[in-house]
């Protein structure tokens, strides 16, 4: 076994032991000629004095199978060697904390966060089934799963993920964590593993997140069943399937109880609240009426959270107005607040980007006027973008779209007019825009040193409004992603040609 402070292959100074198997050991190395840190996966050759061929070999298969991949959740393999006592894999670094981890040290209280993982750890299954052939995963579990500090999933550990061959009816060998592994992963049942085993895996895994947070929707809940029946046919039969479902869930959240009882209830309460309102407007002049529905706005945000009910009640105030008000002083103010109210507090839009959507029509009845409009009018076309865009299955062209609006928000936030905060959220929404697509970037034709002028411009801005940030939290997690950032560019696109 290796130990601290000794040096493998040369080059890789072990620096901690960080995780352990039943066969292999996995440790925090330094590269001492880059001063880089690696992870370095030990896999002995001799286990109690026993052979240990098979882990060996199914290392030496995840190797295999991880350098035919190109995707940002998955990590990559930058060497491989062995010697008289073992095989040894280093592969990226991953910073961040696992999905058991978070949940178990009680950091997961919101349902809706888990709509987001959800969504990107589908797609990962989407691009590993759609390989050629696929690769099923087949270890699918919270600890397998990193949340980086940029807010992505990471999936690490391909131990025994596997390619499928359509040529056999049964695995030659059964492996998995006995809480998430699907029936046919056991020698009893006979069947091969497929792309419905990783699905399986993934609704044992979300049945696991999902104990940890109080409140789960009942659609949820359907789709965990469904995932985990023991017959693989009555299972989602694709991971495509699945991300269709769980798009169309609009909240994990589940509602009140009694809700449907009370739907029609608070229907009427609020109608008749903004009939009330609606009087009370009628018999003011413009100014007032304006002033009045700049209140309610105000009001509804003061609890950051605005709510469908709310929602409904400005409406009925603002939407029979609008052309009257339109040329009126003020009226782009009140536009601008609404957009904001959206973007930063509407109830059920939050993890799936729906607010930000929303907020959009408003922005643009404010654009004209309002400088940070204008702003949020084009970061929510490029979130819009992100949320329809999948990296597997783009559409040429689409990646040179977001990377000219990109550019044009950042002129944008460069503006001395935009308040510091939101010159922020426009860089990390740049930054974590080029992290998922970078790859799409590359395969529609922009050059390395395109990337790397992105990667200044997004470095520059925040750089100025960081200077007298009110959130150095927030700017340190940017600092963060935008060196990781470097990292992809340089592996995507070689040091050469980011750097002309």
């Amino acid at each position: 076994m290796a130990h601290i402070g000794q040096f493998i292959d040369g080059k890789f100074e072990i620096l901690q032991l960080i995780g352990r198997g039943g066969m292999s050991r996995v440790y925090l190395a330094r590269d001492i000629h880059l001063g880089k840190k690696w992870v370095v996966k030990e896999i002995p050759g001799r286990i109690n004095g026993e052979e240990n061929a098979l882990f060996m070999n199914a290392a030496l298969s995840e190797a295999q199978i991880i350098m035919s991949l190109d995707h940002p959740s998955i990590v990559r393999i930058v060497d491989i060697f062995r010697d008289d006592q073992a095989v040894y894999i280093v592969e990226d670094y991953v910073q961040g904390k696992s999905l058991r981890e978070i949940t178990d040290s009680g950091g997961l209280r919101d349902a809706q966060i888990l709509k987001d993982w959800s969504i990107q750890l589908c797609r990962i299954l989407i691009y590993l089934h759609s390989r050629k052939p696929p690769v099923i995963y087949r270890d699918i579990k919270p600890e397998n799963i990193i949340l980086t500090d940029s807010g992505h999933l990471k999936l690490i550990d391909f131990g025994i993920a596997r390619r499928y061959r359509k040529e056999k009816d049964r695995d030659t060998v059964y492996l998995g964590t006995v809480q998430y592994a699907a029936p046919e992963q056991y020698e009893e049942y006979r069947s091969q593993t497929d792309a419905r085993t990783d699905i399986y895996g993934f609704g044992k895994t979300l049945e696991y997140l999902a104990a940890q947070s109080p409140g789960i929707s009942d659609p949820v809940r359907e789709v965990i069943q469904r995932c985990t029946r023991e017959r693989p046919e009555e299972r989602y039969q694709s991971a495509e399937e699945l991300l269709q479902t769980l798009e169309r869930i609009g909240s994990f959240r589940k509602r009140g109880p009694g809700r449907k009882i009370l739907a029609g209830l608070l229907t009427v309460l609020f109608g008749t609240a903004a009939i009330l309102l609606w009087r009370r407007t009628v018999d003011l002049s413009v100014e007032r009426q304006m002033t009045f529905v700049m209140d309610q706005i105000a009001e509804c945000g003061e609890d950051g959270i605005f709510s469908q009910e709310e929602e409904e009640q400005l409406l009925n105030l603002i939407v029979p107005h609008l052309e009257e008000w339109r040329e009126k002083e003020g009226f782009a103010e009140m536009m601008y607040q609404m957009g904001s109210l959206y973007w930063n507090d509407y109830e059920y839009g939050r993890a799936e980007h729906v607010g930000a959507r929303e907020a959009v029509r408003w922005f643009e009845l404010a654009e004209n006027e309002i400088a940070e409009a204008k702003l949020y009018l084009n970061m929510g076309s490029l979130q819009t973008d992100m949320d329809m865009t999948d990296p597997v299955t783009f559409r040429t062209g689409s990646g040179e779209e977001m990377f000219e609006k990109m550019f044009l928000m950042l002129n944008q936030a460069e503006t001395d007019t935009i308040p510091y905060l939101l010159k922020l959220d426009a860089c990390f929404l740049a930054a974590e825009c080029t992290a998922r697509y970078i790859t799409l970037f590359q395969k529609d034709g922009i050059e390395g040193s395109d990337v790397q002028s992105l990667i200044l411009r997004i470095r520059n801005c925040s750089g100025a409004a960081t200077e007298l940030s009110p959130a150095p939290e927030m700017s340190e997690r940017l600092s963060v992603l935008l060196d990781q950032l470097e990292e992809m560019k340089t592996y995507y696109y070689g040091e050469s040609q980011a750097d002309e």
